[in-house]
């Protein structure tokens, strides 16, 4: 079967019961090709953009859109899909992994591509709940970390930061906060990461030191009164999670915290991170509690940053919790 035939044959996902002729993948393949002639969309054009990905998405996850023909529509978009805008980077991932230090510090300075007929795709990206929420989790760190310095009083306060990425966040802290009494031990799978965080932070050598493991293999003979992960969780099945909980539990001294990131089920940009593949796994804050209780968290509490998509689960340690 040729690809049009593909095109031609796929299911109507607004009116699922009844199997129409060229609809409704062609549609979007013609629409997507005409935003990227046109050179991205305008803000006006969001909610359309919005809708469409959100019925790509609905195909996809009830089978009634293949692979092949998923990235036929992405191919639609042409240069829009590739290395120069980050929707493309996220797709294809150069190093990798979804959401590497790379994009994650892309995000954080609003970086866009400096091409005019591709930067509007960035100016899409960037107004996405989703990549707000990863801004806002930066200011969170950054008050997470002020508010437990000052709970510690003239003793410096130890921060385990696991799946540190890029570590802008530690670089403006330090460069806001010269007097901060803090030392943050930073531990990253990716050596390009760790090495774009170094020289970001090559100014405070005596603040931070950098550590290359898999968080899942994480052992050291130290203890943290904050122990910090941002963007890992959420790439994990549940056991995975308990099984990381209780490690970042066993690595804070008896009196510390241990905050993980993860999405929320509410999630308006759902969609279009599917359609960009960067897929995680959403918890809401019951689950997200439950899975602390599981781990054996004595106590837990859920925030979020001011876009809601971002949430934060809040530990505090057992004193008894051995590593595993």
């Amino acid at each position: 079967m040729s690809l049009l035939d593909t095109l031609e044959t796929l299911a109507d996902v607004d009116q699922p019961p009844v199997l129409t002729h060229r609809a409704p993948a062609q549609r979007w393949q013609q629409s997507l090709a005409a935003l990227a002639q046109a050179g991205g969309p305008t803000p006006e054009q969001y909610p359309m953009l919005q809708q469409q990905l959100a019925h790509i998405h609905q195909a996809r996850m009830s089978g009634k859109l293949s692979p092949e023909t998923l990235q036929a529509l992405r191919h639609a978009l042409g240069a829009a899909m590739g290395m120069a805008t980050l929707q493309g980077r996220s797709w294809l991932k150069p190093y990798g992994y979804a959401g590497d230090f790379q994009v994650i510090d892309d995000i954080y300075q609003e970086v866009r591509c400096s091409d005019p007929h591709l930067r509007a795709w960035d100016d899409y990206f960037h107004a996405q709940p989703a990549v707000k929420a990863v801004r806002n989790r930066k200011a969170y760190f950054k008050a997470l970390v002020q508010s437990a310095a000052r709970a510690k009083g003239c003793r410096p306060l130890k921060v385990l930061n696991v799946a540190s990425g890029p570590c802008r966040d530690v670089a403006e802290l330090l460069a806001e906060c010269p007097d901060l009494a803090v030392h943050f031990t930073c531990v990253d799978l990716d050596e390009q990461a760790i090495a774009h965080a170094r020289h970001l932070c090559a100014a405070w050598p005596e603040h931070v030191r950098f550590l290359r493991t898999n968080a899942l293999r994480l052992s050291l003979p130290e203890r943290f009164d904050l122990v910090w992960s941002a963007g890992l969780l959420d790439y994990f099945s549940d056991p995975l999670f308990v099984r990381l909980m209780r490690k970042f539990m066993s690595l804070a001294a008896p009196d510390g915290e241990v905050v993980v990131g993860n999405f929320s089920t509410h999630n308006p940009s759902l969609a279009y991170q599917a359609w960009a593949d960067w897929l995680l796994i959403h918890r809401s804050p019951e689950q997200l509690r439950a899975l602390a209780a599981k781990a054996g968290a004595p106590v837990s509490q859920v925030e979020a940053e001011p876009e809601g998509v971002n949430l934060f689960l809040r530990m505090r340690a057992s004193a008894n919790l051995a590593p595993t």
